[in-house]
């Protein structure tokens, strides 16, 4: 019984984990939509700009949320950021 129990439990941390991650690299890709859309490049406006809107529909938490636009960020190298200022 208890093997069969921890066997559950590791499947359902599996599918949270997985359920999270998808739910990360969705929210990636929306940070990034924002980047080029309003062409901000700094971490602390970014973050302000997507919380909400990376909190309800996405469902993460905080620190999910400051790390897909620090990562998004990060993803954007320097050819691309001077496109989007538009320099």
């Amino acid at each position: 019984m208890e093997k069969m129990e921890r066997t559950l439990t590791d499947e359902m941390n599996k599918l949270f984990f997985k359920e999270t991650m998808d739910a990360y690299r969705k929210g990636c890709h929306f940070v990034l939509e924002v980047i080029f859309q309003s062409k901000i490049l700094t971490q602390a406006k970014l973050q302000k700009t997507t919380d909400q809107d990376l909190r309800s529909p996405f469902s993460l938490r905080s620190q999910w949320c400051n790390l897909s636009s620090k990562q998004s960020l990060l993803n954007i190298d320097p050819q691309k950021a001077m496109i989007i200022l538009g320099h």
